[in-house]
Formats: structure tokens, sequence, C-alpha cells
């Protein structure tokens, strides 16, 4: 009976986490899968049940993520006094976090490693299809999908009636998070053991250029500069690597030649630093941390609707967490992208890919949402979740004396 059980749990919680997977990536937003929350309640089961079971690496970030739902639901009920069912609801997306980690990680190792291999890179192939249809707009069926998936008249406008300022927005409604999607995939590509795929990274950052948003763009360039000059100090560069420099580097000079991107331009030339929506996020963080000693340390609550209550979108994980729940809140958000980092330590996991993906989503909560990104922090933890480090760099770990060369 137990076993029966058990074995349903696991195929419902598998198909509630690649229904997850496809809604953040692909579904267009406001035809949600209705079943997606009764899928839920065995997901969460199934995902706890494993956790305590196996431990290893579920429980760290699955522990951590739970501590900070219930610090923002404390800190929540401080600055409303009073439960607010809506606000519940919000929150609820540090619960869904880790069960979408756990999943991902578990089914992960369950499932032959090539198996997810071609997942992972046919759901890949298939959102940059789309992108492509939607940048080349053959028969006006690209402006269709842009427009199915980002419902916004001025956005589509723009892009197929106004010659250069084209941003490729993709299956999300803005370019940046189009640019953050493509920028975790080429983190996995470029840095995953399993998953290594230079031509896979190349596609990916070109689609993260396409995307014209400089943030995800100027923290690819961080990331590929963190890893060249560690490569060049602390390890010898292959004439193999050397190749592949140079070429990434000529692709992004003909990008730049032959495509008028002149809004990612901004980037070298200085305009993005003096440019409106530079200038109105720092008016925003003046305005919120501008408030009185209550809503300084404990914040406002939950904000249903930001242009309601402040007169615009603040566009900004690091004011939105502020304004939300104070410095209380702000400190406890930091030492949980602090901890994250320590987590990208554990011999257990793909290091880089653990690193560099919590570096893009701190320098992203400057200037939009991460983790308060219900469909970029979903997407965040199922990557996560599939990058478990190889045995064999387990076993050189663990033992000094090991003469093997994990990667």
């Amino acid at each position: 009976m137990f076993e029966r059980v058990n074995k349903s749990f696991f195929y419902l919680a598998l198909i509630y986490l690649v229904v997850v997977i496809l809604e953040s990536i692909s579904w267009p937003l406001g035809n949600i899968f209705f079943f997606e929350n009764a899928l839920f309640v065995p997901a969460f089961f199934f995902a706890s049940y494993v956790t305590f079971k196996e431990k290893t690496t579920f429980l760290p970030i699955y522990v951590l993520l739970n501590i900070v739902f219930v610090c923002f639901i404390c800190i929540e009920f401080i600055s409303s006094k009073s439960f607010i069912y809506s606000h519940f609801l919000y929150l609820m997306r540090w619960v869904k976090y880790p069960v979408v980690f756990v999943l991902a990680q578990y089914y992960f190792r369950f499932y032959n490693a090539r198996q997810v291999e071609d997942f992972v890179k046919t759901l890949f192939l298939v959102v940059v299809g789309i992108n492509i249809i939607i940048l080349t707009n053959p028969f006006e069926i690209g402006a269709y999908l842009q427009a199915l998936h980002a419902p916004k008249e001025y956005f589509n406008l723009s892009n197929f009636h106004e010659p250069g300022v084209f941003r490729l927005g993709g299956t999300f409604t803005n370019p940046n998070d189009n640019a953050i999607l493509f920028s975790l995939f080429f983190i996995l590509f470029a840095f995953h053991s399993r998953l290594k795929d230079y031509y896979f990274s190349a596609l990916a950052i070109s689609m993260v250029v396409f995307s014209q948003s400089r943030t995800a763009l100027l923290l690819c360039f961080v990331i590929i500069l963190v890893s060249f000059v560690y490569q060049l100090f602390y390890a010898k560069l292959s004439k193999r690597q050397w190749i592949h420099t140079v070429t990434v580097s000529l692709v992004v000079v003909v990008f730049f030649a032959f495509f008028n991107l002149g809004y990612a331009r901004t980037l070298f030339t200085g305009q993005a630093f003096k440019s409106q929506s530079f200038m109105s996020r720092i008016e925003h963080f003046k305005s919120v941390f501008d408030s009185s000693p209550q809503n300084f340390f404990f914040g406002r609550g939950v904000i249903d609707n930001q242009v309601e209550f402040f007169g615009s979108y603040l566009d900004s994980e690091m004011a939105v967490v502020f304004a939300q729940f104070g410095t209380i809140g702000l400190v406890i958000w930091l030492a949980f992208v602090g901890t994250l980092f320590m987590i990208s330590r554990n011999r257990l996991v793909e290091n880089k890919v653990y690193f560099d993906a919590i570096l893009l989503f701190l320098g992203v909560s400057f200037t939009n949402l991460s983790f308060f990104n219900t469909q970029l922090g979903l997407l965040l933890f199922a990557f996560l979740g599939i990058s478990v480090a190889r045995q064999q760099k387990v076993e050189c770990n663990t033992n000094k004396k090991s003469t093997c060369n994990p990667s």
C-alpha cells in the first residue's frame, strides 16, 4: 500500500515539476495550467519526504528557503497587524522554490544523465526557435507570438514597426526576463560538467545580446571575465580554450558591427548610467528609504499594487524588499543570498554554476526583480537542482591523496 502511494506521489510530483518549468519558460501568462495548484500539494509532500529521508544537498536549501518564508510571514504580520490571505499566497513562492529545487535535483539523479541532457537541450532549442521566429517575424507570426507572451501594445509597436529599437522579449513579458533566462542557460552550458557545450553557450549568449538587456549583458561579461582571469592565473589555458575565447570575442564584435544594437551599445558609451530608466531607479531607492521609523525597520507589509502605492513600479528587488519588510527584511534577504554563496562551495554541487547563478541574480536585484519574480525564481532553483557535482568530483574532493583530475 505504501509503495503504491509513494509511486503515485512520485509521478504527480514529476508532472508538477514539468508543468512548472514549461509554464515558467514558454507558456503564455494568463493561460496558466488550472491544475498546477492542485499538483503542488502532492509535490510538496513528496519533496519534504525526499528531503528528510536523503538529506545530502537537499536539506540546506530546503530549510533555508522555508526559514525565509517564516521570517517574511512574521514581519508581514507585524506590519499589517492582521492575517491577509492574498499576502500569504504572495509569500508562498518561498515554499514553492525549495519544492522545485528538491524535485529537479531528485529526478536529475533518478533518471539517466543522458535523458536529462536531451530534455534540457531540447527545451533550450525550442525556446531559441520561438525567439528566432519572433526576431525574424515571418508572415507576422513573430509579432503574434510576442503579443501572446507580452500583451503590451507599445512593446510590439516599437519592436515591429520602428527600425532600430527591437528588443527580444521572447516568451516573457519583457526583454530583461528573457535575457536572464538565456543567461542561466549560458551558465549551465559553459560551466556544468555534464551539460558543458560551447556551441550551446554561444547560442545562449547571442540571445542575451539580441534581448539588449544591459543588466544581463553586463553580468554575463563579468562572469566571463572572472572565469577567464581564474583560468589564466590558477589553471593553464589549453589551446582549445584560447581558440574558444578568441572565437567568442569575434562573434561579439560581429554582432555589434552588423546588427543595430544601439540600446546595448550605451553600456560602452556610458549613456546607460545616465539614462532615464537608470536615474528613475535611483529615485525609487531614495523615495523608499525615506520612510518613518516603523517602516524603516519593519516595512509596510506586502504591497499588492506598487504603481497605486508609490505612483510607479519600483523595478528593483532591493527596493521592493526594503519597502515591504524594512531593514530587518533586507538583512534577512542579504543573509539568504550570502548563504547561497556559501553553499556554492559545497563539494556536492557544481560550484561554478551555483556561484555564477547566484551572482547573476544578485546583480539583477539592483535593477530588476530576481527572487521576487516567481518565473525567474522557479527557473533559478530548477537550474540549481540539476547542478549536482559528478561522482568523480566528489570522490576526488573526499580523498586528498587521489591523483584524479576533477572538472
